[in-house]
This record gives structure tokens, sequence and C-alpha cells, in this order.
């Protein structure tokens, strides 16, 4: 089983080991993307708790909450996931895997991780053009006319994060699957 997110240091903590696919200096800035996810979570709640105090105490509703709210998921999403995956917190159904033969078991591990890479590839491809499409239309958002590029980079990122997490996984896969056939490669 592997360890959970909060046995890897905690919220907001230093981790007491970082999974080789997120060793180095990528992994460190996955880690702490992990992090700034974590504390937008706490930043999110926050924000909404005061939107309702000022909506429904107050009547006085701020119109500002909604938008920043948005462009907190978007990073509580996009910059959590590849950390999710790197320490091994995705959801996995392995009902019918695990009956399978090993062999079968690594050559399918391999290729769902080139599927992620390819799906990683495409949505930091798209996210980028959609950054791209809304900088040359200068869109801003309705109320703080916040430019629309700037939180649709959140998604850049996040995306290639989670891509180049997926690559040194299926790195740290592709070496298993190497050492597993012995020395002569057989």
């Amino acid at each position: 089983m592997p360890p959970s997110p909060w046995a890897m240091g905690g919220l907001m903590g230093k981790p007491k080991r970082i999974p080789s696919q997120m060793a180095g200096v990528g992994g460190k800035a996955v880690h702490i993307m992990g992090d700034m996810s974590a504390a937008a979570v706490v930043g999110a709640i926050l924000l909404i708790l005061y939107g309702v105090f000022m909506r429904y105490l107050l009547n006085n509703p701020s119109i500002f909450v909604d938008e920043i709210s948005s462009y907190l998921l978007v990073l509580i999403v996009f910059f959590g996931v590849a950390r999710t995956f790197g320490v091994g917190g995705h959801i996995r159904v392995e009902l019918v895997v695990n009956r399978l033969p090993t062999k079968i078991r690594q050559w399918l591990r391999g290729i769902t991780l080139l599927l992620g890479i390819g799906y990683g590839l495409i949505l930091t491809w798209q996210a980028w053009n959609l950054v791209v499409s809304s900088r040359g239309f200068a869109l801003k958002s309705f109320f703080l006319r916040v430019p629309a590029y700037i939180p649709q980079l959140l998604i850049v990122v996040g995306a290639l994060a989670l891509t180049l997490v997926l690559m040194g996984a299926l790195a740290k896969h592709w070496q298993q699957l190497r050492h597993s056939r012995g020395p002569e490669g057989q």
C-alpha cells in the first residue's frame, strides 16, 4: 500500500521521503505545488465562509468571492494532481488487475503510464492554446478584470507537472522491468 500524502510530511510540512519519481529539483517543485494546493484549500474555505457571512448575515455580498474561489479551485486541482500521483494517492481499482499474471500487470502498468503521459501532453498543449487565445483576445474576468490567461496558466503548469511525474514513473517502471529480467536482459 503506498504511503498517504499525510505520511509524506503532512500538510505544509517537509516530506519524510520523496518517492523516486519525484526526486530532484522537479520533485521539490511538485512538492511545493502540492503545498500550494493544500494552502489554497484553506484559503478557499476561509474565502467562502467570508462570502457567506457577508451575504447572509450582513446582507452585503462580496462580488469577488465567486471569482477568486474559482481561481483557487483551479489551483487546488491542477497543482495537487501531480503530487497526489507522485505519492501514490490516486485511486486505483485493482480487483481484476491483481488477478492477472505479474508479466501482464507490468505491461498494463507501462501502457497506462504511456496513456497518462499522452493525456498530460494533450492537456498541456490544449491549455497552452487556451492561454495564447485568451491573451490574443485580451479576455478579462467580469468583476476583477483579471486577464483570463493568468489563471489558465495554472492549468498549463499543473498539467506539465503531472506529465513530468508520469514520465518519471514510467522511467522507474522501465528500470524495474529491466532489472527484473536479470543481468543478461532475458
